[in-house]
């Protein structure tokens, strides 16, 4: 009725969303002194919370801000918190809002005036209540106002027999109402009896009978302690709702209850209902508000897709995009595939570079003819084009819904329309149904905070905020939500409720978790702005404000209290270890002081001995089980050969993963290690093609043949994610390419060997090239950009020093020329020859193929011969100056070198490799191609031979380059156990086996 009279007068009742936005408000508007001597120099976020705390505290205790700046004294801070206090109140009253203390005083006022009439009215209040400030003023009006003076009953276990048997002792915290209408008298009165008598105080030994109702657990792990209860009520198969279950902390016993209890499908009701933070829809809301705050880096976006907690079907959909093109999973691996800026209104345009790259990739087939190989990648690359721009939509959309799009401030208002749209978009959650009792929690949290964004959307006012600092703000804002979907005792399900609240359920069968001493122990920290101190200062004869200390004595006694209300059997139950921590745990007193008293009635049994005692190992040894890894776990197991036999009679295909396991575990090779049925395959030997084939993939049997089978042959690609890898902006193969191009465009400008002259030169190709890879690559950052610049440029300098330092007699004859390649993939440099029509044919002994690459630079010597140089902008160590080959795993420069002779129809008199970074120094290597044909046709007979034969085994040098470790459980382990391998008898060994 208060409400009501207060709302007909224009005011609004201020919840906890506004008045934590409100209390920002009045710090911000401090004067910049005392806003800095009131939080001492801490962020005002972390000030908010305490503020309201302490303000709530003073206002419900009927404590004005100049009491309190009298009694405070007159240091800076205490001056500066009675301003925040009073200009708090302003607020309330220029924004027209109640709080507790103005809806308390209207309700006094109401009683009082006689404007509430109940007479004849009697009066029942839990004795375990809080109970001070204005609630007590009320409590008191009432009594003396609609009923015969002190006509109040007090509920509670107990009669009245004397303070210790009616379960109120003399002890009782003073802000409950067991000790502020101590005197009132009990209906029924019956005094606790068992443990509840224990628990009281009242008794100090138990009768035979009555510790027979008492069991005492101990589990390893609190899951283990949940399960082993709902073991234990289906063991005996008690009817469920004759059960409750209490949890002396909420976390993690409230959301391990509700977790498992879903997954065992054992029905529940929740006394306190399920936090937003639990449900879908407001984990969705954390991880957004993670994001903005976050500065909308995509990596951070992209975990939010794999969660699931950001969908984007309905928005995908309402584009008119069909759906199976474009997923939540689809649209985080697409975005991974590329690198982001810190700046997140850039990254629409990193993707729109990826659309452009696309249109010219498509524009490159246009040449190539109509055969159905071109336009299937023609097709492939449209329908990839249509997605990215989906995905650009979808990145735009969530930007500006986080107001990350422009960095002004933006509402609070504004931005909670902002998060509505978010919800109602990208949140995973269906619009749920209009029967609130048929939603299930994240139906009933969805729209719970939807009807809370539309109350900030209305009061928010108009107070503007940098995006990031209001996401931080709304992660405070979102545990504010009460609970949803709290429910009463319902048929056919379990109760599940705080320890303070057990027993008013009168349920037969109590079980109580958390008995430990680190659960038990509730610890308040020291209010930040009216500490014990204080408090005590403000209280007097009428006015009495709770310590924070008293807090454990109240949570105490409200235990012992909800012991004693229980009549029936009484499970206690405690984790004897912490396995996040790796830590031992130790039950809480009142457990203990339980057992020796039930232990002393039934003998002083021993714990072995007691039926009564029992402690639940990490894996389930009961006959009752809750889920088939319980049963796995907990049964005798058989015999390997009994398992296999009964699982691939349920499941026959179990039989292929079996039979692989068994071979990866022999001592010889098989075909799940890279060794193929006996037999030719000659459609997998890449000499015998019609296609050109790479110098690279040639190399890569030669050092990796296992490596080999799983690229080539499985066509195991490795996932390539750089948006989530550990380099700033280019890797190492982009850094390459910047050089190689600049290096290219720079000789053919000069044609001929640079002078330091030259420098000039250099530098606007490095900056044209490094620009072209910003622009396309957005760095994440100026610094980042700068730095890697920095180094770039260093190692560019370096060519130049050591280009303008030769002495030989060559000169540059051609730069980054292709051959082989077909028409769409070939470079047509400015300035620069073009690449060669055709793959040159290499002729050894027998073997005959075509082969297609690229060289990085030729030089050309007055007799006409060549030089052939590959660039390496990395290290020299897996390289020889004395023996090039390698032992024949680096054949590239040999072929390129036999190529070129083809192709120029003129001899190659050196090839090799030119290492360009500042770590290397310029160092060049090189050998007469004509010294090692033999070599090479040698090795490629090889490759030949072994791969048509089906043999790709791993040998010392074999690294599974290219992030292959990712298909291993154990990488390390897997590489071990294919070298121990040894090659079967009956098949020839492959040449990388040969002692050749």
């Amino acid at each position: 009725m208060a409400g009501l009279s207060l709302r007909a007068d224009g005011r609004t009742e201020l919840e906890a969303g506004p008045r934590f936005f409100l209390a920002d408000r009045v710090l911000q508007a401090l004067p910049d002194a005392t806003r800095t001597a009131l939080t001492e120099g801490q962020p005002i976020r972390g000030m908010i919370g305490p503020l309201v705390r302490t303000v709530t505290t003073l206002r419900t205790h009927g404590i004005t801000p100049e009491e309190y700046r009298q009694s405070s004294g007159p240091s800076d801070f205490s001056q500066a918190l009675s301003d925040a206090f009073a200009r708090y109140e302003e607020a309330l009253s220029e924004q027209g809002y109640y709080d507790e203390a103005i809806l308390y005083r209207r309700a006094i006022a109401l009683v009082e005036n006689g404007t509430v009439s109940l007479p004849d009215h009697r009066w029942a209040i839990l004795n375990t209540v809080s109970l001070s400030g204005v609630k007590y003023e009320f409590v008191s009006a009432l009594v003396e106002h609609t009923s015969p003076q002190n006509d109040i009953h007090l509920l509670g276990p107990g009669g009245n027999d004397g303070p210790e048997a009616s379960g109120r002792p003399g002890d009782a915290p003073v802000s409950l109402a067991a000790a502020q209408f101590a005197e009132a008298p009990s209906p029924g009165d019956t005094a606790p009896s068992g443990a509840g008598a224990i628990a009281l105080g009242a008794a100090s030994s138990l009768s035979e009978g009555e510790a027979e109702a008492l069991r005492f657990w101990t589990a390893t792990g609190v899951r283990r302690e949940v399960q082993a209860v709902f073991e234990d009520l289906l063991d005996r198969d008690r009817a469920l709702d004759t059960v409750e279950i209490a949890y002396t902390t909420p976390t993690p016993y409230l959301p391990l209850i509700d977790t498992l209890a879903e997954r065992y499908d054992l029905p529940v009701s929740l006394s306190g209902g399920r936090a937003v933070e639990a449900t879908r829809p407001g984990q969705a809301l954390a991880g957004f508000f993670d994001w903005i705050a976050g500065g909308g880096a995509i990596p951070g976006l992209i975990g939010l897709l794999r969660a699931g907690l950001v969908t984007i079907d309905r928005t995908v959909e309402r584009r008119g995009t069909p759906i199976d093109t474009l997923d939540h999973r689809h649209a985080a691996t697409l975005l991974a595939q590329r690198r982001y800026s810190d700046d997140p209104a850039a990254h629409p345009g990193t993707l729109t570079a990826w659309i452009t790259e696309l249109d010219e990739e498509i524009a490159a087939l246009d040449d190539v003819g109509s055969e159905d190989w071109v336009e299937n990648r023609r097709t492939e690359l449209r329908n990839r084009k249509a997605t990215i721009r989906a995905l650009r939509a979808e990145v735009e959309s969530l930007l500006a819904l986080g107001h990350l799009d422009d960095p002004a401030s933006v509402r609070l208002t504004d931005f909670a329309e902002s998060v509505e749209q978010f919800l109602e978009n990208y949140e995973p959650t269906a619009a749920p149904p209009e029967d609130e009792e048929a939603r299930n929690p994240d139906e009933s949290a969805r729209n719970m905070l939807i009807d809370r964004l539309q109350r900030l959307q209305r009061e928010g006012g108009d107070t503007a905020y940098r995006p990031r600092r209001l996401a931080q703000h709304m992660s405070s804002w979102l545990p504010l939500t009460p609970y949803v979907r709290a429910q009463k005792p319902q048929p056919g399900c379990v109760h599940v409720v705080p320890l303070e609240s057990a027993g008013v359920a009168d349920r037969d069968h109590l079980y109580v978790v958390g008995l430990d001493a680190a659960s038990t122990s509730t610890h308040l920290p020291e209010d930040p702005l009216l500490n014990d101190e204080q408090r005590q200062a403000l209280s007097d004869g009428t006015t009495v404000l709770p310590r924070r200390r008293s807090q454990v004595d109240v949570e105490e006694w409200r235990a012992r209290q909800a012991l004693a209300r229980h009549s029936g059997t009484l499970t206690l139950t405690a984790s004897t270890y912490d396995l996040d921590e790796d830590e031992d745990l130790f039950e809480a007193p009142l457990y203990l002081r339980l057992k020796e008293a039930s232990k002393a009635a039934r003998g002083d049994l021993d714990d072995a001995d007691d039926p009564r005692v029992r402690h639940s190992p990490l894996a389930p040894t009961r006959t009752t089980v809750l889920s088939d890894l319980d049963r796995w776990t907990s049964r005798p197991r058989p015999p390997s050969d009994a398992v296999d036999k009964a699982l691939t009679e349920r499941d026959p295909w179990l039989r292929d993963g079996l039979d692989a396991e068994e071979a990866r575990a022999a001592e010889t090779y098989t075909a799940h290690d890279g060794l193929l049925s006996p037999r030719e395959y000659p459609g997998l030997n890449p000499l015998a093609q019609t296609r050109p084939v790479t110098a690279g993939r040639l190399e890569h049997y030669a050092q990796s043949p296992f490596g080999y089978f799983l690229r080539h042959i499985l066509d195991v690609t490795p996932l390539d994610e750089p948006a989530l890898d550990d380099v700033a902006w280019l890797d190492a193969l982009q850094r390459g390419t910047v050089l190689h191009d600049t290096f290219r465009r720079f000789m053919i400008d000069v044609r001929r060997h640079p002078t330091r002259d030259d420098r000039s030169v250099l530098h606007d190709h490095f900056d044209a090239v490094l620009q072209t890879y910003r622009e396309r690559y957005p760095p994440p950052s100026e610094v980042v950009y700068a730095t890697t610049r920095r180094a770039l440029w260093t190692d560019a300098l370096l060519f130049l020093r050591v280009e303008a330092a030769r002495t030989d007699d060559s000169v540059p004859h051609a730069f980054e020329r292709g051959f082989g390649d077909p028409s769409h993939r070939r470079k047509d440099p400015d300035d620069a020859p073009t690449d060669y029509d055709t793959a040159p044919t290499l002729q050894f002994s027998a073997l005959s193929f075509a082969l297609r690459g690229r060289v990085d630079r030729v030089d050309r010597f007055p007799d006409g011969s060549l030089a052939l140089w590959d660039y390496k902008t990395g290290s020299s160590r897996d390289y020889d100056d004395t023996d090039l080959l390698s032992g024949g795993t680096h054949l590239q420069w040999a072929l390129y070198a036999y190529a070129l002779e083809a192709l120029e129809d003129t001899d190659v008199s050196a090839a090799g490799y030119f290492f360009t970074s500042t770590e290397e120094l310029g160092k060049r290597m090189s050998a007469d191609p004509s010294t090692v044909r033999t070599e090479v046709g040698r090795r490629l007979h090889q490759i030949a031979e072994g791969t048509a034969a089906g043999a790709f085994p791993i040998t010392d040098a074999d690294g599974l380059q290219y992030d292959f470790e990712r298909l291993f459980h154990d990488y390390s382990q897997r590489q071990k156990q294919l070298r121990r391998k040894t090659w079967p008898t009956d098949r020839p060994a492959p040449p990388p086996l040969r002692d050749e």
